[in-house]
């Protein structure tokens, strides 16, 4: 689903992020949607494109941001880190996505660790400042968070179901923080990240 990009973080205004297809091309991302809508249980195909794009969102954000983002713990749920996982085991595809469609032009590396390891590795305030910090380079590449995309990121789910924020007030917090300062306030467990670090 086209989108066009919002102003930049900076002030000026940027070209349009590239869609899902486009990152991936059409043959491959049909592939990995064919293949989720395969898996037992699996969602609707609509859900399944939208599992997709905000995939590449996270890429393209880790790409384009890696002294802000990269090395983050994952932002986003399980049903994203799994596409992540599929993309990698393209090799050849998923090297060029990472080196010659994605904006910063660099390998995108996949490290998991442990829940152990996890609680006791950012803290609480830390994962909670990692995770908000996603929300202004999203809006800034995408525009505001969808109905869509909600359910697939962490935080932003966390923001509107546990403490009841609506899409318009999550974007006034992206508007209010700028990449070296971020909204106030400290998800509990329930709006940590996954314990997964992307490193570039």
């Amino acid at each position: 689903m086209p989108t066009s990009a919002a102003p930049a973080l900076s002030g000026g205004a940027t070209e349009p992020a590239p869609t899902a297809e486009e990152l991936l091309g059409p043959v491959l991302h049909d592939e990995v949607v064919r293949h989720f809508l395969a898996k037992p249980g699996s969602p609707t195909e609509d859900v399944v494109r939208h599992q997709v794009r905000e995939c590449l969102r996270y890429l393209y954000l880790v790409s384009r941001h890696p002294d802000r983002l990269g090395g983050l713990f994952l932002p986003v749920e399980q049903d994203i880190d799994e596409i992540w996982h599929y993309l990698i085991l393209q090799t050849r595809e998923y090297r060029e996505l990472c080196e010659q469609r994605l904006p910063g032009a660099r390998f995108i590396h996949h490290r998991s660790i442990s829940y152990d390891a996890y609680q006791e590795a950012p803290g609480r305030d830390t994962a909670a400042e990692e995770a908000l910090r996603w929300i202004p380079h999203y809006m800034a590449a995408f525009g505001p968070f969808d109905e869509d995309a909600v359910p697939h990121w962490t935080i932003v789910r966390f923001l509107r179901d546990e403490l009841g924020l609506s899409l318009a007030q999550i974007a006034a917090l992206a508007d209010d923080a700028t990449p070296s300062e971020q909204p106030a306030g400290t998800p509990g467990r329930d709006g940590a990240a996954a314990p997964v670090r992307s490193a570039t």
